[in-house]
């Protein structure tokens, strides 16, 4: 019975243009634009690691087909993308 009431009050209040918040449905005044805070600057700078070096880490590594990488908080994905095309791995970033 609650539930019917309710989907005919919004479907009335739909019908006649008026939604449940807003400050004509309630008799109230319009409520003030809450300010947005500016965006910060991020603590961490992404900084790529060069193709060169990926591939001298991945040399390191003695990765062979059928390891499996982790990469965790890989940026761009560049070491475990190198990974997979290079020596046929599964990554996982």
């Amino acid at each position: 019975m609650l539930r019917r009431e309710c989907l005919a009050w919004l479907g009335g209040s739909l019908c006649l243009g008026v939604m449940p918040d807003s400050p004509v449905s309630l008799g109230a005044q319009p409520m003030p634009a809450v300010p947005q805070s500016p965006l910060r600057l991020p603590e961490v700078k992404f900084v790529p690691t060069p193709p060169t070096v990926v591939a001298a880490m991945l040399r390191m590594a003695h990765l062979q087909e059928g390891d499996v990488l982790y990469d965790l908080g890989s940026g761009d994905g560049r070491i475990p993308i190198m990974a997979a095309r290079t020596y046929g791995i599964a990554a996982v970033s």
